[in-house]
């Protein structure tokens, strides 16, 4: 990024700053703007190929049931706790005791 308040000293020692010229902004406004467009452009491209290869991975991994088996454990302990909040919910709405 470009500095655009040049610094001068003055004769008591402080800084004194130059106020940039609306058009030098104007520049660079667009330069970052086009920067921006283009480096987006850029991340778009890379995160629909990252989806696209974790995709094939997951159906390769579920083709050749390559999941480890602590995956397959934890993922039967969530479907189990999700069912158990399920029944209690559904025991509360009812009005009906555990």
């Amino acid at each position: 990024m470009k500095e655009h308040a040049p610094k001068e000293a003055t004769t008591d020692g402080k800084l004194k700053f130059r106020t940039p010229s609306i058009k030098s902004l104007r520049a660079e406004k667009e330069n970052l703007t086009a920067l921006k467009n283009q480096q987006y452009e850029e991340f778009s491209y890379v995160r629909a190929k990252y989806r696209e290869l974790q995709t094939v991975a997951n159906n390769v991994n579920q083709m050749l049931d390559l999941e480890h088996p602590i995956q397959k454990e934890l993922q039967r302990e969530r479907q189990s706790e999700a069912s158990q909040k399920n029944k209690f919910s559904q025991q509360k709405e009812t009005g009906q005791s555990l």
